[in-house]
């Protein structure tokens, strides 16, 4: 309930937790999606205070992640980031169901998936009525 502040550790725990969730794996992915959305708000202040702050994200970033974008892709999209309102940001969590495939447990993504998708394909932006719902909502309320 309310604002939680998480350190690295715990916000690993929170975005990778599926087994405490009802929704399992659906629900790790919204969670996970909850958990950019308030990186992107707090990297928007800090930012606003202090533009240089960009560069102490990034270099946390490379500390602990491995990407082979090159340093000018990661501050151009670093810079994107900073015209981003989380406000305006909508965690989809594409609808599907679980299964096993090889004693692997697996998503299977639904038809409302790729409508989803076909959505989003021409302005990156899902219309609300392709919103599914929340998988976590009973846990909103």
């Amino acid at each position: 309930p309310g604002v939680q502040k998480l350190r690295g550790g715990e916000a690993l725990a929170f975005a990778r937790d599926r087994h405490s969730l009802p929704a399992g794996d659906f629900g790790r992915s919204e969670d996970a999606g909850r958990l950019l959305i308030a990186a992107l708000a707090q990297f928007r202040k800090e930012f606003a205070k202090d533009p240089s702050r960009l560069l102490t994200w990034v270099a946390g970033g490379f500390r602990n992640m491995q990407t082979e974008a090159p340093l000018n892709d990661v501050l151009a999209l670093a810079f994107t980031c900073s015209l981003v309102n989380p406000k305006h940001v909508e965690n989809v969590v594409a609808p599907g169901t679980t299964g096993m495939a090889g004693g692997i447990s697996i998503v299977n993504l639904s038809s409302q998936a790729q409508t989803i998708f076909n959505d989003m394909r021409k302005d990156g932006l899902v219309s609300k009525r392709n919103i599914p719902p929340s998988p976590n909502a009973n846990l909103l309320h």
